[in-house]
Order: structure tokens, then sequence, then C-alpha cells
């Protein structure tokens, strides 16, 4: 009888320790990594993970426990999600494609979706939804992504080709100048101070202008020439933004006199280089590969460029100066 009564127990214990076993899974913390998801926001899909998984999510670097790692990649309105798990050496990988976002809930409604989505593959590779198969079995089922970057490389950024208009002035007596250029630009990837809404941003741009001031004498005609580089603060990043920072400006100014009477004055020309800081502020937005962009620009000129002209106030590319820009073209 002793006998039967504890072949009893044996068999109603049995069942209890792989259960605990995978209860000691479940509180395995998540490390978190999003790269060049705008409508993914970091803090409300790590919110999320706690509730589907009770679980703390956490961000690169920290913790010392052994974690599972989460990466979510997007590429327009794919999301590619890769979750790797050491304790149970699985790695699983899905791809998923989003409709464009309508009426401003697609955040919402995009942010849920990768959640549970992560969450269904945290909890397969644990073992949790395994129904009557081992992980391995599901691990296979799955269709494998692309290589993965290892952790702590330094996620894809945006790159864009603009052609704009400018209005360049007034400098020192010169006036309002017109022209255009080109101008080559890259956000990377990386948030700035693991903000999802602020990264840093470079560009150059290469731009000239012209116009022509009236004197008693004749006209003198005002060609400027120049570059900038600029380092900025791009706020937003989805398909609209606001770019804010500063650099300096550099370039070729050429002023040349053209008499009205050639037999009462005679014209000469200066040519020289000139250059100041900057500051900038551009509003942006983004239509699938399609950018435009407003830009104002205030700076000062350092290095004058200046000539002479009788009868008259000299003419300067000197002060400040002030650039209103439009600009259009491709980008990522």
């Amino acid at each position: 009888m002793i006998q039967a009564v504890a072949l009893g127990a044996l068999l109603l214990g049995g069942p209890v320790e792989p259960a605990s076993a995978n209860h000691a899974l479940g509180p395995a913390p998540i490390i978190l990594i999003i790269d060049s998801c705008p409508d993914v926001p970091r803090e409300e899909l790590a919110r999320l993970l706690a509730l589907e998984l009770e679980t703390p999510v956490l961000a690169t670097g920290q913790g010392s426990a052994p974690a599972v790692h989460v990466q979510v990649a997007c590429a327009g309105t794919t999301v590619r999600l890769a979750v790797d798990d050491p304790a149970e050496g699985t790695a699983l990988r899905r791809v998923t494609a989003f409709a464009p976002a309508r009426a401003g809930l697609h955040e919402d409604v995009t942010v849920r979706l990768v959640a549970l989505a992560i969450a269904e593959l945290v909890l397969t590779s644990r073992g949790a939804l395994s129904v009557g198969r081992p992980p391995e079995a599901q691990v296979e089922a799955l269709a494998p992504g692309p290589p993965q970057p290892p952790e702590g490389a330094r996620p894809p950024g945006r790159a864009y080709v603009l052609a704009f208009g400018q209005a360049l002035g007034p400098f020192s007596g010169v006036g309002l100048g017109w022209g255009g250029g080109l101008r080559v630009g890259w956000a990377f990837g990386r948030r700035w101070l693991e903000r999802p809404s602020i990264r840093p941003v470079i560009d150059v741009e290469v731009a000239a202008a012209e116009t022509s001031v009236d004197r008693t004498l004749g006209t003198v005609q005002v060609s400027l020439w120049s570059a900038t580089l600029r380092a900025l603060l791009r706020f937003g990043g989805g398909r609209v933004w606001l770019d804010a920072g500063g650099g300096g400006r550099f370039g070729l100014a050429q002023l040349r006199g053209e008499p009205s009477d050639a037999t009462m004055a005679r014209g000469e020309g200066v040519v020289g280089t000139w250059a100041g800081p900057v500051a900038y502020v551009g509003l942006g937005a983004r239509l699938r590969h399609v950018v435009v962009e407003l830009g104002v620009e205030g700076g000062r000129a350092l290095r004058p460029v200046s000539g002479t002209v009788d009868e008259g106030p000299p003419l300067s590319i000197d002060g400040n100066w002030a650039c209103a820009t439009v600009a259009a073209g491709w980008g990522e």
C-alpha cells in the first residue's frame, strides 16, 4: 500500500519540473534594437512588449543576465524582425509588410502589430507555443531573413540629393541675388541620445547667384559662387521633419563695372574670396523617394570682397546676409 502511494506521488509530481523550467525562462529580459523605423517608437514598443511578455525590456548594453535579443529593421512599409535566444539556441526571422499610413492612425496600429509579432516569436523561441513538436522544427518552418549586422554596428542612414533655387543677399549695398545649386546630404541612422525623433544630419551644397546694381555711371554686375558645409539635427524623420544647425559658407565673388557711356567712364572688375559662418533652419517632407524642403539661412561675411564706384557708395560682399531656398529631389 505504501509503495502504491509513493508511485502515485511520483506520477503526479513528474510534470512539475519541466513546467517550472519553462517558467524560469519567462522572466528572461529582452534587449530591443530598432533600426530606421520612424513609425515604431522605441518607448511605446518596449512598453507593449513588457506587458505582453511580463519581462523587462532593455537597451543595448544594459543588464548582465542572459537575454533574448530582438532587432527591428524597417525599409518603407516592410518590417524585418529577428529574435535570437542564446539560452535556447534559437534564431527566428520574420518579414512583415504594413499598409501605408491613413488618417494619422498608422503609427499606433503599426507598433501594436509589431509588438504582437515580436511576442509570438519570443514565446516560440522559448517553446511556449510548441504543440507536439520541439522548437527546432518551428525554427526550420520560418523563412530565414537576411544576415543581421552584429550588435553595436551602426544602422544605415538616409541619403538625399536635391536641386534648389535661392534668393541671397543683401550684403553691403549689393541687394538681392537670385540663383540655385545642388545639395547632397546624409541623415545618420543612429538616433541622438537614443531618442527616436532626433538624429544627426550633414549636408554639402554648391550654389551660384547673380544680381546687378544700377549707378549713375552704369551698372555693376555681381556674381557669387559658394559652397556650404552644415551639421544639423533632424527632428522627426518620418514623412515630415525639421532640420536645425549651422556651418560655414566659402565662396568666390566677382564685381564687374559696365559703364553706360564708355566715353564718360571706364569699367573694371574685382575678384576675391569671401566666407562666413551660417545658421540654418529647414522644413522637409518626403513622399516615397521624392523629397522637398524649404530652408532659411542667415550668415555674416567675415572675409569680404569690396569694390568702389565713382559718384556712389562702395559695393561689398560684406556684413550680414540671408538666404531662402526651395529644394526638391531624391531621398531614401
